[in-house]
């Protein structure tokens, strides 16, 4: 093992922030509270504000709600509506990964400001709304918008639809961990339906 790692009590090797993940349960880790550990920071604050840009458009959709402090509401910014969402994503125990501090909020919100030229970091604006389709298509990841969803729901505390996602999350998690086999899911975009 070279010197820049280090090995766990447990034999494996602890996360560093900028390490890759691979998100191969994500509904699992949703349900448990851990789908933003273990990823980059930059990954991280991708998710978060893209989480919040999606919330703020399905309360505006699903309950004709604008989202206090956004951009639905008036704002020329969602930064409010933003910094409220992280102050409940704070109150839900180890929902934010452990290195989350303040300062680490400021450097969320700077995020897409930080390279004006980087069309990558513009996407994730918070002066701009953001739909269903531009999350699929953002993340190539047609099920991300139910990701999203779901995190938003243990965050705020409740759906934008007033629909609790809870029963359909346990199910997705538990495709992924194999304890419901011979299930199968398909994704149906209702959209474009008449």
């Amino acid at each position: 093992m070279n010197g820049s790692q280090s090995t766990a009590q447990n034999g494996q090797t602890p996360f560093r922030p900028g390490a890759q993940v691979v998100d191969s349960q994500p509904f699992t880790a949703i349900r448990d509270g851990t789908f933003l550990h273990n990823r980059t920071e930059e990954k991280t604050f991708q998710l978060l504000i893209d989480c919040l840009r999606l919330a703020q458009e399905d309360f505006y959709k699903f309950s004709s709600v604008n989202l206090e402090g956004s951009i639905f509401a008036g704002s020329s910014s969602s930064e409010p509506a933003f910094r409220t969402f992280i102050a409940s994503a704070k109150s839900c125990p180890n929902l934010l990964p452990p290195w989350w501090t303040d300062a680490k909020l400021e450097e969320c919100i700077q995020y897409p400001r930080r390279e004006q030229e980087d069309k990558r970091n513009k996407n994730f604006d918070l002066r701009y709304a953001q739909e269903k389709s531009d999350i699929q298509e953002t993340y190539g990841d047609n099920s991300m918008p139910m990701k999203l969803r779901m995190l938003a729901e243990k965050i705020y505390g409740h759906p934008p639809s007033g629909q609790p996602g809870a029963s359909m999350l346990n199910i997705q998690a538990s495709m992924e961990t194999g304890s419901r086999q011979g299930w199968a899911s398909t994704t149906i975009d209702m959209q474009h339906v008449v």
